[in-house]
């Protein structure tokens, strides 16, 4: 009974949904990203996953993606691998600004078991890193810049920017409920919150043939 009533309480926060800052098309391949609640679930001791993307070559400057990752559980008696770690490195580049995004997170999960055969399981996740996001304001231009017969790159843009860096440590919590069906389907659900921005509600289905 408790864990029909968690699966209830999570599809009640799927009202928080956003869409991720890095531009990555299958981002449910991407499981640290997805949440990291996503820490250690799965069958193994140890799981790495790698994803390079560059999209629209027409523009001048294509947009690209490359996201790393790694898990490993910890083979410890006392927790008989309850507890496993992660790393998490995001690179994302767009625009004629180069707009930049670099993430680094560390994190930590524990799985915790509802019932004798392991089908029904509850891991907790917790995420740690560190970002920074920069623009190159020279490259950009403004419709200031237009003279009244073409673009002059000498015209004042009437532009202020008070920075064109940020910064900052990013905190995330996570949590997943993941229910065997048999050995061909396994439904998860998967909640995460971001200390600062925003909090996101995944549903995923795997099906084996």
């Amino acid at each position: 009974m408790r864990w029909i009533i968690l699966i209830h309480i999570i599809f009640l926060w799927n009202v928080f949904v956003y869409s991720q800052d890095i531009h990555l098309s299958q981002y449910s391949s991407s499981l640290l990203n997805l949440s990291p609640a996503m820490t250690g679930l799965f069958d193994g001791d140890y799981r790495f996953n790698a994803i390079y993307r560059k999209q629209w070559q027409a523009v001048p400057v294509p947009y690209s993606t490359v996201s790393m990752s790694a898990e490993g559980k910890w083979n410890l008696p006392k927790i008989k691998k309850n507890v496993s770690y992660g790393i998490l490195f995001n690179h994302d580049k767009s625009g004629d600004a180069l707009y930049t995004i670099n993430q680094f997170y560390l994190s930590v999960g524990y799985l915790h078991k509802l019932n004798k055969d392991s089908t029904m399981l509850v891991n907790t996740g917790f995420q740690m890193g560190y970002a920074s996001n920069v623009f190159n304001y020279n490259r950009m231009t403004f419709d200031a810049q237009f003279d009244g017969l073409s673009f002059n790159p000498s015209v004042a843009t009437n532009e202020s920017f008070y920075r064109n860096s940020l910064h900052y440590w990013d905190i995330n919590v996570g949590f997943a409920f993941r229910y065997i069906l048999n050995q061909k389907n396994t439904f998860h659900v998967c909640f995460f919150n971001n200390a600062f921005e925003q909090s996101s509600c995944y549903i995923l289905c795997e099906y084996f043939k």
